[in-house]
């Protein structure tokens, strides 16, 4: 289950690599960003975090408009919680989305031909489950190779409560896991490369099979893993020495 994860670039770098124009509200309004606005001014989900956890609120990339698309960055419930649904809680906790079958199931469909975001992440956890069940289940973390920001792709959806206000929630794409990373966990997010985000994003593009023609296998070496502390967890830990690699045995 692809649901952990941890973002420790600061606000700054979020803004700068994903090309971000403004910061969606909780109130419904848009916040321009201006160069070198001070990181004091940001949300406090966009901090910096280390072990990010379903049912959170968490820094989404969308771009919305069709006649003049902005790129904003959102803070989102995670887990898609539908707009058909009596609201969180109320079905399974979807988060995770199978590639696979994202254009056959209802839930799913009209999100990925309309409603397509990207989830910053520095690096996920994974847990590697041995073949004995009595040993407990190894967490790793796996981030990239060269030290950059991850694009987990994603699919969003708005909910109105009974009361008239909204939430936005995402669910992470998952797909197979090859190579090394399948000997961790036989499921991983999607990962999308700069070159495709901004058509992943495009709300111009309603094809679901030509936004799904985005999504490029894996390439060798992109990614990296480490066994980490159990620590990790609890949902309740949140500290930089969760994703320190620690020795075997340990």
């Amino acid at each position: 289950m692809c649901g952990r994860y941890a973002l420790s670039a600061d606000p700054d770098e979020l803004v700068e690599v994903f090309d971000i124009s403004e910061i969606a509200e909780d109130s419904g309004e848009s916040l321009a960003l201006t160069p070198g606005q001070p990181q004091a001014d940001y949300p406090q989900w966009m901090r910096p975090r280390f072990n990010i956890a379903p049912t959170q609120t968490i820094p989404v990339v969308v771009t919305r408009g069709q006649d003049h698309p902005v790129r904003k960055v959102a803070g989102m419930y995670s887990g898609l919680v539908p707009s058909w649904s009596k609201g969180p809680g109320s079905t399974r906790r979807m988060i995770n989305a199978r590639v696979e079958t994202l254009d056959e199931k209802p839930v799913y469909r009209t999100a990925l031909a309309r409603r397509r975001c990207i989830l910053p992440a520095s690096g996920y956890y994974e847990w590697q489950h041995p073949a004995d069940k009595s040993v407990p289940a190894r967490p790793f973390y796996i981030e990239p190779a060269d030290g950059g920001l991850l694009a987990l792709a994603g699919l969003y959806d708005f909910w109105r409560s009974p009361q008239g206000s909204w939430l936005s929630s995402c669910t992470i794409i998952t797909t197979e896991a090859t190579g090394e990373m399948a000997a961790i966990h036989n499921r991983r997010p999607v990962l999308l490369q700069p070159d495709a985000w901004g058509d992943w994003l495009d709300p111009s593009c309603t094809d679901s099979r030509e936004a799904l023609g985005l999504i490029a296998p894996l390439a060798a070496g992109l990614l990296s893993a480490h066994p980490v502390s159990r620590r990790v967890n609890s949902p309740r830990t949140d500290d930089p020495g969760l994703t320190e690699p620690i020795m075997a045995g340990e």
